[in-house]
């Protein structure tokens, strides 16, 4: 049976028919009859998206499979997905699982938990998270697309949602024996060799602020940074605080902005993330109101300049979230999360 893939965030792009949203939810959506809806960034979520997904679950016929970002974990969901609708024999299942299990919790972790029953499948998860990320930058070429930086909105939709789709087929495939699981042929070797040549640059970037690790990014955006860099030096480092903040983009005068915003205002994008498996454990944004938080704090220090202007919101889920265009700096930032979550039990 055939699927369809997307990529979206948009609720306009969703199709008509039987939706499979996975790994996230498409903002203004809620499930249909028909429809099946696995989110687990939602409050009270598990680790990885596939613990949320019942044996007993199976795809409706033409159902197209959604997803907010696609990474491994959106793609482990899917195939686990459509093998639970083939079902195939017990033990390719059981396998199966293991193995997809083990691709979520590096995709999401950054690594899998010690001392558990996905231990032994460390450096194959790694491997093949990686593979598939390499392997997806052939994409745009053989769609006849222009280079990520320079696709539009519709384009960067169409690679992206092809990339879901041939990673999903890699998974289902390898998990009934028809091809090798990613990473095992040596699809990742590149992938690690341009990170670790990029990890001198990453690790003279990152500083610690009140425990946290920040990692200015600035410069490097056609470079692209696996999380890992960084999430490695905070580890090495001993950050007493779980959080992680990247600053990805400055600059003067936005493209958003009003008429008269002053040209002087640095602006600064975001990512506001955590270190996975912290021995203290990691900060749950979304059900601490953090989002919210810094939104009104972005507002009362745009007041305090004198700007007015587009509002600049931030948003995310328990683990990770952003904004772009604000005027709070680094250190602003982390000052109003340590505080917001000192704030409650």
């Amino acid at each position: 049976m055939d699927y369809s893939y997307l990529v979206t965030k948009r609720i306009e792009n969703l199709p008509s028919g039987p939706l499979v949203m996975v790994d996230g939810t498409v903002r203004g959506w809620a499930p249909a009859a028909g429809d099946l809806h696995f989110d687990h960034h939602r409050p009270g979520g598990a680790d990885v998206q596939i613990e949320e997904i019942p044996d007993s679950a199976r795809l409706p016929e033409g159902a197209t499979f959604v997803t907010t970002m696609l990474d491994a974990d959106a793609s482990a969901a899917a195939a686990w997905l459509r093998l639970l609708t083939l079902q195939p024999t017990p033990l390719v299942l059981v396998a199966a699982r293991t193995r997809l299990a083990a691709i979520a919790w590096d995709c999401d972790h950054l690594g899998l938990p010690a001392e558990s029953e996905h231990d032994p499948w460390r450096s194959f998860a790694a491997h093949a998270v990686a593979a598939m990320k390499e392997t997806g930058r052939s994409i745009p070429a053989r769609l006849g697309l222009p280079e990520r930086g320079l696709q539009s909105e519709a384009q960067r939709t169409l690679a992206q949602s092809q990339d879901f789709r041939e990673n999903v087929d890699w998974l289902v495939d390898a998990a009934l024996g028809r091809r090798a699981w990613p990473g095992e042929c040596g699809e990742a070797l590149n992938y690690f060799a341009r990170q670790d040549a990029l990890r001198p640059t990453v690790e003279s970037r990152c500083r610690l602020y009140r425990g946290c690790m920040v990692f200015d990014q600035r410069g490097l955006q056609d470079d692209y940074i696996d999380a890992r860099l960084p999430v490695e030096w905070a580890r090495r480092h001993d950050a007493p605080q779980a959080l992680t903040l990247t600053v990805r983009e400055g600059a003067g005068k936005p493209d958003v902005a009003a008429p008269g915003w002053p040209a002087h205002i640095m602006l600064h994008s975001y990512m506001l993330g955590r270190v996975p498996l912290h021995a203290h454990g990691s900060p749950r944004y979304s059900d601490r109101g953090i989002w919210k938080r810094l939104s009104q704090a972005e507002a009362r220090q745009r007041k305090v300049l004198g700007i007015v202007g587009p509002d600049a919101h931030w948003r995310g889920r328990n683990d990770v979230g952003g904004s772009s265009s604000v005027v709070m700096t680094p250190e602003q930032v982390l000052d109003e999360v340590l505080g917001g979550l000192a704030s409650q039990p």
